[in-house]
């Protein structure tokens, strides 16, 4: 029996996006973790604040652009995977049959290192083992958005692939409102897209995005500002000055109202009347 719908907000599994953990849960302006009851018609609201911990703390007090998580260069060496520190976990998710494995590394010193195999990390197989909870009550999580910075690019299915998924229209029509809200407050170009962009964003394989799409949730990465993601060659854009960080809260908060606005007026039929067959 379904007891409501929920739209997933996590984020934080970079170190580096240290913008993010002052930004969602000021935006989301409610309960975390699902405190937020959500209903037939309605839609709740689940955050997960910081998916990545030990990063972020080794990113405040260390390094501030470490991306991946902690994983000891020893489990890596015992696991015969070199002696490195991390995983990155936005490639560490499952993939679908047919994904080119895109934007991943096996290199465990590299900073998009994909792990000895999906969900190998904590962080993420106990995602999934909450997420599994979650729908075992009864829960719908028809929704999903993976918060990161930077760029304002709203990415819709897929991460991995420039196809696009048979609901490809829905996901037009919920990024494109997300976009135009998130630019209202400043008059800013939020940009919506799939896959690489004609060849100007790089395809990524074992996202979240991508995985959340394959469980059934509509999926998207928000990237937050500032802009030129694209273009972008250096790291300057992680470093947001702290004035920039209540106009990326407002811009957020707006994106997510405008995204649960449109699931509360669509049915599963609606979002899922042609499912991908992956």
């Amino acid at each position: 029996m379904r007891r409501g719908l929920w739209d997933l907000l996590p984020q934080k599994m970079h170190g580096l996006e240290d913008a993010l953990l002052r930004a969602v849960p000021a935006a989301s302006g409610g309960p975390l973790l699902g405190d937020l009851p959500g209903t037939v018609s309605r839609p709740g609201l689940l955050v997960v604040p910081n998916m990545d911990p030990d990063s972020f703390a080794f990113s405040q007090q260390t390094f501030h652009l470490w991306r991946k998580n902690r994983r000891p260069p020893a489990r890596q060496q015992r696991e015969g995977a070199g002696g490195c520190w991390g995983v990155d976990l936005n490639r560490n998710w499952p993939i679908s049959a047919g994904d080119d494995a895109q934007g991943q590394s096996l290199n465990p010193c590299a900073n998009t290192y994909k792990g000895k195999f999906p969900l190998s990390e904590p962080e993420t197989s106990g995602f999934v083992e909450w997420l599994e909870q979650v729908e075992a009550l009864g829960y719908d999580v028809v929704g999903n958005l993976d918060v990161h910075t930077f760029g304002q690019v709203i990415l819709g299915a897929f991460a991995s692939s420039d196809r696009l998924p048979r609901n490809a229209a829905v996901y037009a029509e919920a990024g494109e409102l997300m976009a135009s809200s998130m630019g209202f407050l400043r008059g800013l170009q939020y940009e919506y897209d799939t896959g690489s962009s004609g060849g100007l964003l790089p395809l990524t394989s074992g996202t979240l995005q991508d995985y959340m799409h394959g469980r059934g949730s509509l999926s998207y990465t928000l990237e937050l500002g500032p802009p030129s993601f694209k273009n972008e060659t250096s790291v300057a854009g992680f470093l947001v000055p702290a004035a920039e960080m209540e106009p990326i809260c407002i811009e957020l908060a707006d994106g997510i109202q405008a995204f649960l606005q449109f699931l509360s007026n669509k049915t599963a039929a609606d979002l899922w009347d042609s499912p991908d067959d992956e």
